[in-house]
């Protein structure tokens, strides 16, 4: 411990020094056979030509010789994130051996007492052994708290300048694009979604619900178009709709109060009687199975206003396959029309996504937009 302390005191005097003298090291610091004599400025055309090398500063103090680099400023965070762990590892070596000490240790008399003898003091009272040892609890308190705050100032600040938020933001971001099924396709997908939604008629007044809302790519967009309380989205993944509601804090919707329900039956049971303007579910259809497209007809005819629409996006180029857990099956525009029709909806197609608006290259861009409506 004593080495450790000496080397922090020895990097805080560094940092405070004077950059009165440069030298031209090796990658590893001091001990290269290259380094100048003490005392011996360098022309600064010197230090330019030797760029590749670390120049360093003396402290007048007690002459460390310290490594600064100008390329990279990140590169000084090593010794400050090598000074955190070394200061954690003390911290909790010191609160481990205190928390350890048995407590007839600290309180001898006390222990004396609970063995049933006098434990030698005759004059022992619990108040005045407290009385005694208040002020170094509160010592050792303060100090502890006082630790924690440092470590914790010190962790931001290291946070804060190394832009890891950006690293955690993409992390995020590929966790999303993973749950919906298109790495690189997020914000497309999302402004496309909501244009054409709006293209379509979608008013801020009406009902929405999405079917197969996933990590809200397209949801979030509505969310924030709609009046509060007029969305409402559906998955089957519980993992996903964790996601889902991350996104709806991030976006700062709370106050819209979107209603997000984990179903395996599209909602049969949690939507009681509610009916909608407007249905949407995008990459969905081409998931479900025959027998599970028939339920999905089925309830979208039950959750439609009169007026009320239903769009959804077709695989009919594709061959069969599977993503993730779930089958990924093409049909023709008039195998859909045929089930469609046996739940009493009547089918339209709107053309390809491209030709609505779509702009990515992929094979996607070729799926048709169906709309579904009440016979």
């Amino acid at each position: 411990m004593g080495g450790g302390v000496v080397w922090a005191r020895r990097a805080v005097d560094s940092v405070r020094a004077r950059a009165d003298c440069y030298y031209p090291l090796n990658p590893w610091g001091v001990g290269s056979s290259r380094t100048p004599s003490p005392g011996r400025k360098l022309p600064a055309a010197h230090l330019e030509e030797n760029t590749y090398r670390h120049p360093t500063v003396r402290s007048p103090r007690n002459g460390v010789v310290v490594k600064l680099v100008a390329q990279d400023w990140r590169f000084c965070l090593v010794p400050v994130m090598a000074l955190l762990w070394y200061s954690s590892v003390v911290i909790c070596a010191c609160d481990a051996q205190a928390t350890a000490i048995k407590p007839e240790a600290r309180y001898p008399a006390a222990q004396g007492l609970a063995d049933g003898g006098c434990g030698c003091q005759s004059n022992f009272s619990p108040g005045r052994i407290d009385g005694s040892n208040n002020s170094k609890r509160r010592t050792r308190c303060f100090y502890r708290g006082t630790r924690h705050k440092a470590k914790l100032a010190l962790k931001g600040f290291i946070f804060d300048k190394s832009n890891l938020q950006e690293l955690l933001d993409a992390r995020h971001r590929q966790r999303l694009e993973d749950s919906m099924g298109f790495r690189g396709q997020w914000d497309e997908h999302q402004r496309f979604q909501i244009s054409f939604l709006k293209d379509q008629g979608l008013d801020p007044s009406h009902k929405f619900l999405e079917i197969g809302c996933g990590p809200l790519t397209g949801g979030i967009p509505v969310i924030a178009y709609l009046r509060p309380n007029n969305y409402f989205g559906i998955d089957i993944r519980s993992s996903v709709l964790n996601l889902s509601w991350c996104e709806v804090g991030i976006a700062g919707l709370s106050d819209k109060n979107p209603r997000l329900i984990c179903s395996s039956s599209f909602g049969s049971d949690e939507l009681s009687d509610e009916q909608f303007h407007f249905v949407l579910s995008f990459s969905v259809l081409f998931h479900l199975s025959n027998e599970l497209l028939q339920t999905y007809f089925a309830q979208v005819a039950r959750r439609l206003e009169p007026t009320g629409v239903c769009f959804a996006q077709v695989n009919t180029h594709l061959t069969d396959s599977t993503w993730l857990q779930f089958p990924f099956v093409r049909r023709t525009v008039a195998e859909y029309g045929a089930m469609a029709s046996a739940a009493g909806l009547k089918t339209r197609s709107l053309g390809t996504v491209e030709s609505l608006g779509f702009r990515l290259a992929g094979e996607e861009r070729l799926n048709e937009m169906l709309a579904f409506s009440r016979l």
